[in-house]
């Protein structure tokens, strides 16, 4: 007769879930202006992110420094972009850790304090994707990559065709 609690633990580790972690472009996207061909598929991969995480399908991760920034936006844009947040399973909490390595990509990357301390964030919250709209800040991370001390950092868009492709 098979093991069938062998079997079991099998399929559940082999089904773990992909951690997310999406800056604050991702989570303003979607009410953006269209302006653009790539503008409008960024909305839309942004909405199918958030609506992976809100059926469970990914574990999306949000920080001190993100909630600091979309509490900082106008008040209509606040409101639109705090409800998609309900949908994050976990806060990383920004720490002297998180602060002290957020310096260290600002130096070796040339990051923007904030988008250091998003990138600090992911890292230190074992996120498997850091996703942002942002070029500069994947141009500037592939750096760091070839490593593999970091996240993969890609565009929604491109996380999507990944993750479909699984």
């Amino acid at each position: 007769m098979p093991n069938i609690l062998g079997y079991v633990i099998i399929v559940i580790m082999s089904e773990q879930k992909l951690k997310i972690y999406c800056d604050t472009n991702i989570y303003s996207r979607p009410f953006d202006k269209i302006i653009s061909p790539r503008v409008y598929l960024e909305t839309e991969a942004c909405l199918e992110i958030v609506n992976l995480a809100k059926t469970d399908k990914i574990v999306l991760l949000s920080s001190d420094i993100l909630c600091l920034e979309i509490n900082r936006s106008e008040l209509e844009k606040k409101l639109q972009i705090k409800p998609l947040l309900d949908f994050c399973h976990k806060n990383i909490q920004e720490t002297e850790k998180t602060t002290a390595l957020a310096r260290r990509l600002e130096t070796d990357l040339g990051l923007k304090p904030r988008d250091a301390l998003h990138l600090a964030s992911a890292i230190l919250g074992r996120t498997d994707f850091f996703l942002t709209c942002d070029d500069e800040i994947i141009r500037k991370s592939a750096l760091l990559s070839k490593r593999k001390l970091l996240p993969k950092i890609i565009n929604p868009v491109d996380f999507l065709y990944h993750y479909y492709q699984q």
